[in-house]
């Protein structure tokens, strides 16, 4: 079936900047990982994400996925902003960072 994916565009510190496509469900998910893995006034810090809609992807106008990138790029931005949800796995996932392979021993 028809999909679609919302491109994060990520510049990391050291200057490496990548693109990660990500559908609406990931961030959904990565919401309620947040929500269970840390206090209720930690995630109130963050932007209400943005509702579910539940019409089919064929039917849903440009507009109304413009309007869902720019709500969930400052869902997201404003995720990356806190240093503690910045190191969770589901961010990093989201982010496409992949964590480091544990050493030989």
């Amino acid at each position: 079936g028809d999909q679609v994916e919302f491109e994060l565009e990520v510049l990391h510190r050291s200057g490496l900047r990548w693109q990660a496509w990500r559908r609406f469900s990931d961030f959904v998910q990565l919401h309620d990982e947040l929500t269970r893995d840390f206090s209720r006034e930690d995630v109130a810090t963050l932007p209400v994400p943005p509702r579910r809609s539940w019409l089919p992807s064929f039917t849903q106008t440009m507009e109304f996925h413009e309007q869902r990138q720019h709500e969930l790029q400052a869902y997201f931005t404003a995720v990356v902003g806190q240093p503690e949800f910045v190191r969770h796995a589901a961010v990093q996932d989201l982010l496409g960072v992949q964590p480091p392979d544990q050493p030989a021993g």
